[in-house]
């Protein structure tokens, strides 16, 4: 019986298919991990099987994000990276939140008073 040889992976890659930032995949037997230039934990994915080649990240999805291709002894699997459809929403009402801020600071400004009125010296 041959038992199958573990192939680790270390290598950089980007998360959009023409990004300049890259991160770092790191994957061992039971698992692969994600990190940030940094360093820190970004996400992990456990593997179904051992890999017996490196990890491939390409774009076979076709969707502009950087996928990963895992192969076993027991086949070929494939990790999509999905978006997440509320980060769009989420940015759209924090600008929009900018920007009346904005338009009433502008409007409170234009619309006071030089500050309190105050006494001439000629009074005192």
């Amino acid at each position: 019986m041959t038992e199958a040889r573990v192939v680790p992976t270390l290598k950089p890659f980007p998360l959009r298919v023409h990004d300049n930032q890259e991160l770092i995949l790191v994957a061992g037997d039971q698992e692969a991990v994600v990190l940030s230039p940094g360093g820190s934990l970004l996400t992990s994915v456990d593997l179904p099987s051992p890999p017996t080649h490196a990890l491939v990240c390409e774009d076979f999805s076709n969707d502009g994000l950087t996928d990963l291709i895992l192969v076993t002894s027991n086949g070929v699997y494939g990790f999509v990276q999905t978006r997440q459809p509320g980060a769009l929403f989420f940015s759209t009402l924090v600008g929009c939140l900018i920007i009346v801020m904005g338009v009433l600071f502008v409007s409170q400004y234009l619309n006071s008073n030089k500050g309190k009125p105050r006494a001439s010296s000629a009074q005192l």
